[in-house]
């Protein structure tokens, strides 16, 4: 009787952890794909952004399409330059070693806005300077990054 009673208790036991394993891996292959599908947060488009993400003044026509406004700028073995930096300062550091590729000017009700195309280290980007109606220092308002 004992001998039937261990038997009957060691298939139990095989029984239980077979059940248990199986609900395991079922789990497992359920949740499986659920874990790597990743939903956005926020949707997204294919589409160009109604506005610039960055810019505080609106863009100029010289800027190339699919520029990016920065608000900074970082070039190997040069300042970075920031908006609101002193275009003079800046054009004066980037004259003897950036490759200069074309200026536009815009007359505008506040003055001018001079945009500069510049290529340093492979990088292609664009200085937006407005300079007031007096003949003052002009600023740099915007940096585009093509």
């Amino acid at each position: 009787m004992d001998d039937t009673r261990i038997r009957l208790v060691a298939f139990v036991e095989w029984a239980l952890a077979a059940a248990c394993l199986a609900g395991a891996l079922t789990l497992g292959v359920n949740l499986w794909p659920e874990l790597r599908v990743t939903s956005p947060v926020v949707p997204l488009s294919a589409g160009e952004p109604d506005r610039p993400l960055m810019s505080s003044s609106p863009p100029t026509a010289a800027a190339p399409s699919r520029a990016v406004s920065v608000p900074f700028l970082v070039l190997p073995g040069l300042p970075e330059i920031h908006v609101g930096d002193g275009a003079r300062a800046v054009i004066a550091a980037l004259a003897p070693v950036a490759s200069f590729g074309s200026e536009a000017i815009e007359r505008r009700d506040f003055g001018e806005r001079v945009t500069r195309t510049f290529e340093y280290a492979g990088v292609r980007f664009a200085l937006v300077e407005e300079r007031g109606r007096e003949a003052s220092a002009g600023r740099v308002t915007a940096i585009y990054l093509e």
